[in-house]
């Protein structure tokens, strides 16, 4: 069973400037920067096939800057059919060339990020425009109409927003502008803080948090728009899993996934996503651990049965138990 979820970026850049991004934490990564050569993502569909029931074509960069998107997207359809793809974008290039091209995909999913539907916080949390908003939001209601009128049941039309202390308090008037506009499901997912000026903005878990996570489920369950409850120690999360099957094309793969996924974490001295996460960048390396832990695997330089094997290697390696030195450090391993 193929039990990898794939994450890449077909373009690494990025038209917005986000707060919390990752990509700005010290120490992270160094990414090669711009689109991926549409040759090297026909070099990477091999190890896809093989290895991945899902794979996200986004992670930090914005996909919708690729100039070759369409042909992309041309290569999953004919190639990845069979797999869970999907798509993170901010909506701000969502026009209607682009609704097009996505309409006509074998995607299952597309994600737009959406925080706050408050015009000046947004703007300062995405580093963006002022107008920025309104054109997302007209973006994505084009989008939803496209879908009802072309009666197209995929991809499915979901958006993602991090709840921090700034946000919290304009997560129901968020519900209520999504509901209306007819989305498919919202994710709220917690803040990561990364600095100092972040860890002012993380949310904690309380009777308050909770109070306004069940009137956002309220009021979105009322339009019949899905929910996906951020992690917490109640049943609410457990639920809210079960209930996305229906987003998922292959789910079998999902359910065996998240199986392995809540096994791991229950190890001690042990990464959750040992064995089903894959990193990809578009300069050739390949990742078996999210944090970029391990040796690097190269898409350019070896066939698909050495990727295999050497992929196969950092699993079997994690599995039974072993780290490497970064791994104590890292919010996946268990200890």
């Amino acid at each position: 069973m193929k039990l990898f979820q794939a994450y890449l970026d077909v373009h690494s850049s990025c038209n917005y400037k986000c707060a919390y991004c990752y990509r700005k934490e010290p120490g992270a990564a160094a990414m090669p920067s711009g689109p991926m050569p549409v040759e090297a993502f026909e070099k990477i569909v091999p190890i896809l096939k093989r290895m991945c029931w899902s794979v996200s074509l986004s992670c930090a960069g914005e996909p919708l800057l690729h100039p070759e998107l369409g042909s992309i997207l041309e290569i999953v359809n004919r190639e990845l059919a069979g797999l869970d793809v999907s798509m993170v974008t901010n909506g701000y290039l969502l026009g209607e060339k682009a609704r097009g091209i996505i309409l006509k995909s074998v995607l299952s999913r597309v994600s737009v990020s959406i925080d706050t539907v408050n015009p000046d916080l947004y703007a300062r949390l995405c580093g963006c425009g002022p107008g920025a908003l309104e054109t997302v939001l007209g973006n994505i209601t084009a989008f939803a109409q496209a879908k009802r009128s072309g009666r197209r049941p995929w991809p499915k039309l979901f958006v993602t927003a991090i709840a921090m202390k700034s946000t919290l308090p304009h997560l129901e008037e968020l519900a209520r502008r999504l509901g209306h506009i007819g989305v498919d499901g919202v994710k709220v997912q917690w803040l990561v803080p990364w600095s100092k000026e972040l860890d002012a903005e993380a949310v904690s878990y309380d009777r308050s948090t909770a109070a306004i996570l069940r009137d956002v489920a309220r009021i979105l369950a009322s339009k019949r728009v899905y929910f996906e409850y951020p992690n917490s120690p109640v049943g609410d999360k457990v639920r809210s899993a079960l209930g996305g099957f229906g987003f998922y094309k292959n789910k079998s793969a999902y359910a065996l996934f998240t199986l392995a996924k809540a096994v791991n974490s229950l190890r001690k001295n042990f990464c959750r996503l040992a064995g089903t996460y894959l990193n990809i960048y578009n300069d050739g390396r390949m990742y078996a651990c999210a944090s970029e832990n391990g040796p690097a695997v190269s898409f350019l330089d070896n066939d698909v049965d050495e990727q295999e094997r050497q992929i196969s290697k950092a699993v079997e390696f994690l599995k039974k138990g072993g780290r490497y030195e970064e791994c104590g450090e890292c919010r996946f391993y268990r200890s």
